[in-house]
């Protein structure tokens, strides 16, 4: 990570600094206050995780993408700001008032965690509202970087770590689709370091060192786990597919969605390009699938652990 610091006026807006799902949010807090840098975390609400935010000497905020006095309020002083919303309907609205709420402060720099999909003619409605979003903070005259990602080694947690832990399986409609992976701890590092670097711009593309279909999916998590995994194609059943997500309650419509419509995509669509962004950026070499793996097995072992 660049260690300059020259390019910081201010404090540095974190938003989605408490979320869950990949947890780019709390890791980018960490990694800029290791580099000492001051960091305004922006919260939907108070909780338990705040906690560990304040003792990492961020400022917590509690402010909502809906709530433009909040936002006002979580963007003043603030020159860079790491821009990030759920993979869920809304976020063309919520970046609009984002960006109106960062030209009245003086907001000069945005890193966007967007996502690799993002297309204005993309088959997924996120995914199209992901590139509209992008429009946005690019006509509201900031600077951005705008990274898009590979395929979240957490999404595998996300949508089949029940059942692997249970039954040995993962169940999905992608197929033997090759699929271009990274770790969520990857992007954090890659955020952080851009956004001490305003000279990046553009769209960013950020991928891990791997390129893997879900039946070599299934291997490494049989191998890391030491147990037999198995893959199951519902891909010849979507509906299936649409309806074992809708049991999951950490998904949403929109997510669903997206899914469906990222699976069709990848049997007619080559995988994303490998590149180099995350060593390039970091100095560190990307997460492997098996690593992933290895940690999660010692969190599932643990029975303290915080999942």
């Amino acid at each position: 990570m660049n260690t300059n610091h020259q390019n910081i006026n201010g404090t540095v807006l974190v938003t989605g600094a408490s979320g869950r799902h990949g947890g780019t949010g709390p890791l980018i807090v960490r990694k800029l206050r290791e580099q000492n840098i001051p960091v305004r975390a922006m919260v939907r609400r108070r909780d338990e995780r705040c906690a560990e935010l304040e003792k990492l000497g961020a400022d917590v905020i509690v402010a909502d993408y809906g709530d433009y006095p909040s936002l006002l309020a979580a963007l003043d002083g603030v020159k860079h700001a790491y821009f990030c919303y759920p993979v869920a309907a809304g976020i063309v609205e919520a970046t609009a008032r984002f960006a109106a709420a960062g030209r009245e402060r003086g907001l000069a720099f945005v890193v966007n965690n967007s996502m690799g999909p993002s297309h204005s003619h993309s088959p997924s409605p996120l995914a199209r509202a992901q590139w509209l979003s992008e429009q946005i903070l690019e006509w509201a005259g900031f600077r951005c970087a705008h990274l898009r990602g590979g395929f979240f080694f957490e999404n595998l947690l996300l949508l089949s770590e029940e059942t692997i832990l249970k039954d040995g399986l993962i169940a999905n409609a992608f197929g033997s689709s090759p699929i271009t992976w990274v770790a969520s701890e990857d992007m954090a590092r890659v955020c952080a370091a851009a956004l001490l670097e305003p000279s990046l711009q553009g769209v960013v593309w950020v991928t891990g060192s791997e390129t893997l279909t879900f039946p070599q999916v299934a291997e490494i998590v049989a191998t890391g786990l030491g147990r037999t995994v198995k893959f199951e194609d519902l891909g010849t059943d979507p509906e299936r597919w649409s309806a074992r997500l809708a049991e999951n309650p950490r998904t949403n419509a929109a997510m669903r969605e997206h899914l469906l419509a990222l699976a069709r995509v990848l049997k007619v669509r080559p995988a994303l390009p490998l590149t180099d962004t995350v060593r390039r950026l970091t100095g560190q070499e990307p997460i492997k699938l098996s690593e992933f793996v290895s940690a999660w097995r010692k969190r599932v072992e643990t029975p303290t652990a915080d999942r």
